[in-house]
């Protein structure tokens, strides 16, 4: 894939933006529901809960894939480079969570056991960690 290619299929700018205020959003209805005594976390709240999670994994879904403002050919190495530590981490992390769960005995269907989204989530705030700090150095 060529360099113009690849930053065509991120978002504008301005997405950086609005993808960090559904993360703020987000987290900020969580506290202030929680202060409130509606905690989204209790289990008689699971719609309103994956709700809230799928919005913030959204959120930063937008966040990790809009262009920074010069968007060079290093930027371009560096998303690629946290690309794959970043896969490598959520292939790890499925692996071993299986292998315990066979090794464990634990049901698959059990509520608390890993979701998908649990390890998008993950993902996505190691590729925005990650990403940030490879940026600054």
């Amino acid at each position: 894939m060529k360099e113009e290619d690849y930053i065509r299929v991120l978002f504008p700018n301005y997405f950086k933006k609005i993808g960090l205020g559904i993360i703020v959003f987000t987290v900020l209805a969580a506290l202030i529901s929680s202060l409130c005594h509606f905690s989204i976390f209790a289990p008689e709240n699971f719609a309103f809960r994956e709700g809230f999670y799928c919005l913030l994994v959204i959120g930063m879904f937008v966040y990790a894939f809009s262009k920074e403002k010069i968007e060079d050919e290093r930027l371009s190495a560096i998303r690629n480079r946290v690309m794959t530590y970043t896969f490598y981490v959520g292939v790890s992390v499925t692996l071993t969570i299986t292998i315990l769960n066979i090794f464990l005995k634990s049901s698959p269907n059990a509520p608390e056991n890993y979701k998908a989204i649990d390890l998008i989530f993950l993902m996505f705030c190691f590729y925005i960690f990650l990403f940030f700090t490879e940026k600054r150095k």
